[in-house]
C-alpha cells in the first residue's frame, strides 16, 4: 500500500488483446506553454500579434528607402513636374506618402510648412525636408539631387536651342496646353492643406492673403505674426 497517499488506487498498464504489449501512448496536441523569445506551438508571439494588430491585421511590409530609391523618386518628380514648386507637391505627396509610404500625411503638412516658411524654393526645401526625415542627412543629400538633376539638364537644353525654338508655333502651343495642368497642379495643394484647417483658419489665410495682394505686406511678416500667434495660443493653452 502507498503509504503516502493511502485512498490512490494502482495504475494498471493498458495492454493490447492482452498480450501484455504496453499500448502506444496518444500524442499530446494540446499547445506548448510558450517561454521566453520562443512561440507557442501553432500559434505566434506576443510581439508579432501587437504589429499585426497596429497595422490592422497585416503584418508590417519593409518599405524600400535606400538611398537609390529616394534617389530615383524625386528624380521622376523632377522630371515631371511644370509650373514650379507648388506643382510639385501634389507628385511629392502621391509618391511619399500614398505609394510609399516613407511618412504619414500630418508630418508631410508640418514639413511642407516649414519649407514654405525657410528661404528658397518650396520644392527644394520640401525636398531637403522630407529626405532629411527619411534617412537624414545622406537621405536629404540623395533627395535634393534627385530633384535637381532632371531640371538642370533640361534648362541647359533649353538654354541652347531656345533662340531657334522661340517662334516656333508647336512650342507655342505645347506651353500654352499644359498651363491649365499647371494651374491645377498648384490648386491641388492649397485644396489639400485647407481640408483639415477649420473654418476659422480657413478664415484668417483669407485675410492675411488679402493684406498681402492689397496692402502690398511682404509675405515674411505674416509668418512671422503667424508663428508668433501660435506660440502664444499654445502657452495661453498649456
Amino acid at each position: 500500500m502507498n503509504t503516502r497517499y493511502p485512498f490512490r488506487r494502482p495504475v494498471r498498464r493498458a495492454t493490447e488483446s492482452g498480450s501484455g504489449t504496453p499500448a502506444p501512448a496518444q500524442p499530446d496536441n494540446r499547445p506548448a506553454a510558450a517561454g521566453p523569445g520562443t512561440e507557442a506551438r501553432g500559434g505566434s508571439t506576443g510581439t508579432d500579434l501587437a504589429a499585426t494588430a497596429d497595422t490592422g491585421g497585416t503584418p508590417p511590409t519593409a518599405q524600400d528607402s535606400s538611398y537609390g530609391a529616394i534617389f530615383w523618386t524625386f528624380f521622376k518628380i523632377g522630371l515631371f513636374t511644370f509650373g514650379g514648386g507648388y506643382a510639385m507637391i501634389p507628385l511629392i505627396e502621391r509618391e511619399i506618402i500614398d505609394r510609399r509610404g516613407w511618412i504619414e500625411k500630418q508630418n508631410f503638412l508640418e514639413l511642407l510648412t516649414v519649407a514654405q516658411s525657410a528661404p528658397g524654393p518650396i520644392a527644394l526645401n520640401t525636398s531637403v525636408f522630407v529626405g532629411y526625415k527619411i534617412r537624414g542627412v545622406r537621405g536629404a543629400t540623395s533627395a535634393i539631387l534627385g530633384a535637381i538633376t532632371p531640371s538642370f539638364f533640361i534648362i541647359l537644353a533649353v538654354a541652347m536651342f531656345f533662340a531657334s525654338i522661340k517662334d516656333n508655333r508647336y512650342v507655342e502651343a505645347a506651353f500654352k496646353g499644359m498651363r491649365p495642368a499647371v494651374v491645377a497642379l498648384i490648386a491641388a495643394p492649397i485644396y489639400n492643406l485647407a481640408k483639415g484647417l477649420g473654418w476659422w483658419r480657413i478664415l484668417i489665410a483669407a485675410v492675411a492673403a488679402f493684406i498681402v495682394w492689397y496692402f502690398s505686406v511682404s509675405p515674411i511678416y505674416m509668418i512671422i505674426i503667424g508663428a508668433v500667434a501660435g506660440l502664444t495660443y499654445s502657452f495661453i493653452r498649456k
